[in-house]
């Protein structure tokens, strides 16, 4: 048996969408434990996750915080007509 944590990490899914399949019914934890409510899922579980339940993503998953490279070249900036006038503002 799994922890609920411990079946997200190796779904690759995070712990709130296990919960929300439980409310779904999409996918049932094997076991609950009364007294806390923690779910636990079993190692034969994690095929109908990774079939039919976990989002499909291109290649790999998008990182976050990505952006563009910045570069000193001036000539590669979009305000080359305006900018290069030497014009600091308006007025």
């Amino acid at each position: 048996m799994f922890s609920i944590g411990d079946f997200a990490q190796l779904g690759l899914v995070s712990v709130r969408m296990l919960r929300h399949y439980d409310a779904l019914g999409l996918l049932q934890p094997a076991r609950v434990d009364p007294a806390s409510g923690y779910r636990f899922y079993q190692a034969s579980q994690l095929s109908r996750l990774s079939g039919s339940l976990r989002p499909a993503w291109p290649s790999s998953p998008p990182s976050r915080g990505t952006t563009r490279a910045r570069t000193s070249d001036p000539s590669s900036s979009p305000c080359t007509a305006s900018c290069s006038s030497g014009s600091t503002g308006p007025g």
